[in-house]
């Protein structure tokens, strides 16, 4: 994302449960912001969205997730 000045990333079928999703944040904190949508029921396991932002490039300040179907 750095290399490609990419603010914004979507990706599908994230697979993100709450552990890895910590663990990103520790590294990357400085950098980016995750916002993830996991399937309620099965976490890690099943479905998922996530948006990555570039703290570098965007306005990360007010940014919200706003879960309309979960996963």
């Amino acid at each position: 994302m750095r290399d490609q000045k990419i603010g914004v990333l979507c990706i599908q079928e994230t697979h993100l449960c709450p552990e890895h999703q910590s663990q990103i944040e520790s590294i990357y904190a400085r950098r980016l912001l995750v916002l993830n949508s996991s399937d309620p029921s099965r976490p890690g396991s099943s479905a998922g969205v996530a948006f990555i932002l570039n703290k570098e490039i965007t306005n990360t300040s007010n940014a919200k997730l706003h879960v309309i179907i979960p996963g």
